[in-house]
């Protein structure tokens, strides 16, 4: 089976793998293949350095995205039952 090499992560899984492990921070981590789809793909990958690097970053980002869901809500996505 094929294996490919995450540039970011390092981790290297055979094709249809359903959970990656890695080291980070000096902890262990569990990946899915949904998470490491991210680092595989270039574009995202970019990203996810971007915040890997900048840690200060992705918390200013993400606290603005989570005050800005919670504020204005999924009105449109939850319907009532009439």
């Amino acid at each position: 089976s094929a294996s490919k090499r995450c540039d970011l992560t390092g981790v290297a899984g055979a094709a249809g793998k359903r959970q990656f492990n890695m080291e980070l921070m000096g902890r262990e981590w569990m990946l899915l293949p949904s998470d490491m789809a991210l680092a595989w793909d270039a574009e995202y990958s970019k990203i996810l350095q971007h915040y890997y690097r900048d840690r200060r970053a992705f918390v200013k980002d993400a606290c603005a995205v989570w005050k800005k869901l919670t504020e204005l809500g999924c009105d449109v996505l939850l319907k009532e039952e009439e």
